[in-house]
């Protein structure tokens, strides 16, 4: 009996989140029709990020951080990944200036996509992950937003979009995000407005 109970309040939940995660979807916009284009303008972002002095990194660590390749699946050749450093799964490395996007406070971002060019169409962003880690665990270890894939387990939670704070275990759903906004949003606003805590 109770069990019935869960699996009704269950199915409700998930019927609640799939209908939450639509409306986060809306208003996304559109991407450009290339990887190339959109590698491009993640340039941009990044380059006004180091003449901001928000990152520490020099302009030609751009080129050698954002990278674009084919990531085929199945076959597909209009399938890209796009990519801003590499994913330090530990989280407790010391990061180096060459091999990572470095904030002007010490935090560590990266970034990866999926895409999928289209005919006639702007691209299809498949998934991505974008991450900003603090090496001092102050204010937090880390924090992610993730957008899975269509066919990843976390869709038919309604969880397709959704936000780590700072706990690989906990995701809370979150907004659709372009990867300008997410990137900007990790660069400039991610960050303590206080020196000291809220008492």
């Amino acid at each position: 009996m109770a069990s019935d109970r869960r699996e009704g309040s269950d199915k409700a939940l998930t019927k609640a989140m799939r209908e939450l995660q639509l409306r986060l979807e809306q208003n996304v916009p559109a991407l450009p029709a290339t990887a190339v284009e959109l590698h491009e303008q993640l340039g941009r972002v990044l380059r006004k990020a180091i003449r901001d002095e928000v990152l520490v990194n020099g302009v030609y660590d751009v080129g050698q951080l954002l990278r674009l390749t084919p990531a085929s699946r199945s076959g597909d050749l209009n399938v890209f990944a796009l990519t801003g450093g590499p994913k330090d799964f530990g989280r407790t490395g010391s990061p180096q200036r060459v091999s990572h996007f470095i904030r002007d406070d010490g935090a560590v971002i990266h970034f990866a996509l999926i895409l999928r060019e289209r005919r006639d169409a702007p691209l299809d962003l498949v998934a991505y992950g974008f991450e900003i880690y603090f090496p001092s665990q102050h204010p937090i270890a880390f924090i992610r937003f993730d957008l899975n894939d269509r066919r990843h387990s976390n869709d038919d939670l309604g969880l397709r979009a959704h936000l780590h704070p700072g706990n690989e275990d906990l995701q809370l759903p979150s907004p659709h995000m372009s990867p300008i906004d997410a990137l900007n949003f990790l660069l400039y606003r991610c960050r303590p407005r206080r020196d000291t805590p809220r008492s």
